[in-house]
């Protein structure tokens, strides 16, 4: 896995409360023995809940007949009265840096730097983290990547997960991390004031807003675009099949007051993360890159905490808040759609 990608991950295996790091899957991986799954598929198939979606040209006395025959076949027993949810954990106020170590491939030569904050998913967060985003994208690029010349894999963007959204910057480098986290904080800084001193105009701001409704106003170009989106209403159990006309509707009304209340009340109070994932190897480019910076720069911010060990995930894991999340069957009710 390249850094970038290995720095999402850790921060997925972080927040989720039933998962299993990689390293550690791995490791059990290596322990098994053909025996250790002999029936796990009739005790997987017998024990679990179905969901179906049917798209297209299909009526409802169809769709109960095609899942009636799947049902049959993988002879369900259980009837479960709730759904074993993957929550996700609060991160403690504050910043906390994620070190990782020893995990990527040893002739991996680039670093990643990857800051991210959690916000609580509402609707409203939900469509003012687009349009902040949106006026961010081009900025964060133009100015680490083309300016500055951090590295080829440079972005920010926003995740959106049942609990949380989370606005994301990360850099892929072979500069030392603790510069890369500098320069990712001075931008940051930099963009916070400009956003809440009105260094934008009116005709930017709504540029942004447009480019966010255009892109969620796009129709599905096929059944299984379709049937994509319709599915993550199913899979984070909103059933919420209006969203994108939901966001649509409240970006209209979004104006820069708004934005940067968001900012000020919300994004600058709600947890920071920075994951840092190391480079096993030290290079003649890496002590070039540390000769050019030198020390002249101001350095990162200090973390409330550093975490960097399996015990210390395990510590949040067993402290932290974990989100509620729709764990209850729906009984049988009138398509939406």
């Amino acid at each position: 896995q390249k850094p970038y990608v290995l720095a999402s991950h850790q921060t997925w295996e972080l927040i989720h409360q039933k998962n299993f790091p990689m390293v550690e899957q791995l490791e059990e991986l290596e322990k098994m023995v053909p025996s250790d799954v002999a029936g796990v598929n009739e005790l997987l198939l017998s024990n679990c809940f179905l969901e179906a979606l049917y798209e297209g040209n299909v009526t409802k006395r169809e769709a109960f007949s095609c899942i009636k025959s799947v049902v049959s076949t993988l002879d369900m027993k259980r009837a479960f009265s709730k759904l074993p949810v993957n929550r996700e954990g609060t991160l403690p106020e504050g910043l906390t840096q994620w070190n990782v170590r020893d995990v990527l491939d040893e002739e991996e030569k680039n670093n990643c730097a990857r800051f991210c904050i959690q916000i609580p998913n509402t609707l409203s967060n939900n469509a003012l983290l687009r349009v902040l985003s949106q006026s961010m994208q081009a900025k964060f690029f133009a100015n680490l990547r083309t300016k500055q010349q951090l590295g080829y894999i440079v972005s920010s963007t926003f995740s959106i997960l049942q609990g949380y959204l989370y606005l994301i910057c990360y850099v892929q480098t072979e500069y030392p991390l603790d510069y890369v986290q500098s320069r990712i904080e001075a931008f940051l800084a930099e963009f916070w004031s400009s956003m809440l001193h009105g260094d934008i105009d009116g005709n930017d701001f709504n540029k942004f807003k447009d480019a966010v409704i255009t892109k969620l106003a796009v129709q599905p170009k096929s059944y299984t675009e379709e049937f994509g989106r319709h599915w993550s209403c199913i899979f984070d159990r909103s059933y919420d099949f209006y969203k994108r006309q939901h966001l649509i509707e409240y970006i209209s009304g979004i104006d820069m007051k708004l934005l940067q209340s968001f900012i000020t009340d919300c994004v600058l109070k709600s947890p920071r993360l920075f994951v840092l994932v190391k480079s096993p190897l030290y290079t003649d480019k890496h002590k070039e890159l540390e000769a050019k910076v030198g020390n002249n720069y101001a350095k990162p911010s200090s973390p409330d905490r550093v975490w960097q060990s399996r015990a210390e995930r395990l510590d949040f894991h067993s402290t932290t808040t974990w989100t509620k999340q729709n764990d209850i069957i729906p009984a049988l009710a009138t398509s939406q759609l």
